[in-house]
């Protein structure tokens, strides 16, 4: 919808000594939008301190400016969904009635993933044209038209007229996907990447740090990196299958030729064959297999040393929406233990590997990837330990790893976060499921999924579905 001007009347536009300062200003609403001069109309709850939008619903809403957030609301007040916005020079930009609707509806019942775009959360900053959320009908606007209640405030928190602002602006039809990166944040396969990213940890190279690795999520080439606790790289990395897969990489670390240093495995995710791979830091291939047959599709991979030899094996676990067949694997594929996690279901399994007991052995450490977040830890054979929730009454599966990240005991924590459709709530538990902390990342009204990385001294998390490639330190 192109930008229109109606109903113009003979307002006068309050002005300001720093006016300028946010004349430049991108339109609110991607596309444009239609409005008048309302400043100041009468309204049953009072003065209108703002100037009214309208576009169709879930016509995304950008940032006029560069600034910071500093007010998120949720849950929706009266007035519905709202976010704050604040520039460098102190100007104030409201916007109000942001949409609560499902697509398709006006239900209400969308709640603050249908309102706000991701990292709509306080403190984060903005850049101009950057998808802040959705022109509804939220609050006390149920009965009207969808448009976005915009108001602007000076430092001096005076209301200014928005009007002659927005006839000056300019107009956009594409957001921006390149906005800021986050505090303690990395983005390992750029700004503009929303495709997921899964992780894992481990030392690469023998020396006394730690890395971590990254594989894209589905939609993305099979791209892998290597980089320090700190973010940094040290150089692109490699392609774990054939440039044309975009189905998405598991990663996983662990040492299995013995040389005392972990290698990188790969699995594919669901909708392929269930091929894993061993690769070097440098991506030279020096291994793979096969790990289910041609019926099931995706594989999650771990590592661990399950039968004391010293040297790691490499653990698979099934895609979702299959039977959740645990397998232990020598380098070359040769089977060392295979047992069912959850008999009778078809929910797939992530799993992972690691001393959990204490008692010198890698035990085995598997979640369902859908239906429910039973964590279960088994013996090698599988004989089962111990089980506990990770997340009452949720349903959406739960990722895991393994790893000494409180290293002032010999036993290794059991980190989790949602496999899919739950909030940003990462949890580290011990063998017998006692909480031993959360930690709440992204936007607290987030629901998505999200994959985590434990090792020795930290945990690291990486963003599932719907959002881009980020991660950010996990609990430690």
């Amino acid at each position: 919808m192109g930008l229109l001007t109606i109903g113009l009347v003979a307002t006068a536009i309050l002005a300001t000594p720093k006016a300028e300062a946010v004349n430049d200003i991108t339109f609110p609403v991607l596309g444009g939008g239609s409005y008048s001069n309302d400043f100041h109309a009468s309204r049953s709850n009072g003065q209108h301190n703002a100037t009214d939008i309208f576009a169709p619903k879930h016509t995304p809403i950008v940032s006029p400016v560069d600034g910071t957030i500093y007010y998120v609301m949720n849950p929706q007040p009266s007035w519905g969904y709202s976010i704050g916005i604040r520039d460098s020079d102190g100007y104030e930009f409201k916007f109000i009635h942001m949409n609560n609707d499902n697509i398709g509806t006006d239900d209400g019942a969308g709640g603050p993933m249908k309102a706000y775009a991701p990292d709509m959360k306080v403190g984060n900053k903005v850049v101009k044209g950057q998808k802040i959320g959705s022109v509804g009908d939220s609050g006390n606007a149920e009965t009207t038209a969808p448009h976005l209640h915009f108001e602007i405030y000076d430092p001096n928190n005076t209301p200014l007229n928005p009007y002659e602002f927005l006839r000056q602006s300019h107009t956009i039809n594409t957001a921006t996907t390149i906005y800021p990166t986050q505090q303690g944040e990395a983005l390992p396969y750029g700004a503009g990447v929303n495709s997921g990213v899964q992780i894992a940890a481990g030392n690469l190279d023998a020396d006394l740090g730690m890395e971590y690795v990254t594989g894209t999520g589905a939609g993305s080439t099979p791209h892998v990196r290597v980089f320090n606790k700190d973010n940094s790289f040290d150089d692109y990395g490699f392609f774990a299958y054939a440039s044309n897969y975009y189905g998405g990489v598991n990663v996983a670390v662990g040492d299995v030729d013995g040389d005392g240093v972990d290698e990188i495995i790969t699995g594919t995710s669901p909708g392929s064959t269930t091929h894993v791979r061993v690769f070097e830091k440098n991506g030279q291939a020096i291994g793979g297999f096969f790990a289910y047959d041609g019926y099931y599709t995706g594989v999650n991979v771990s590592a661990g040393d399950v039968d004391g030899d010293g040297v790691d094996e490499i653990i698979t676990g099934t895609g979702p929406g299959s039977t959740t067949h645990i397998k232990a694997f020598g380098l070359n594929g040769q089977i060392k233990s295979s047992f069912f996690a959850y008999d009778g279901y078809y929910v797939g399994a992530d799993v992972a590997a690691g001393d959990v007991d204490g008692d010198g052995r890698d035990e085995i450490v598997t979640s369902p990837a859908m239906g429910s977040t039973h964590i279960k830890v088994f013996k090698p054979t599988g004989e089962l330990e111990n089980s506990f929730f990770a997340y009452d009454g949720f349903y959406g599966g739960a990722r895991l790893d393994v790893g000494n990240v409180r290293t002032n005991t010999a036993k290794e924590e059991i980190v989790t976060a949602p496999y899919s459709n739950g909030g940003p709530d990462i949890r580290m538990f011990n063998e017998g499921g006692g909480l031993i902390t959360s930690k709440g990342l992204y936007e607290s009204w987030w629901s998505g999924g999200y994959d985590v990385a434990a090792a020795d001294g930290f945990s690291i998390v990486g963003t599932g579905e719907n959002r881009r490639s980020s991660v950010r330190p996990g609990p430690n």
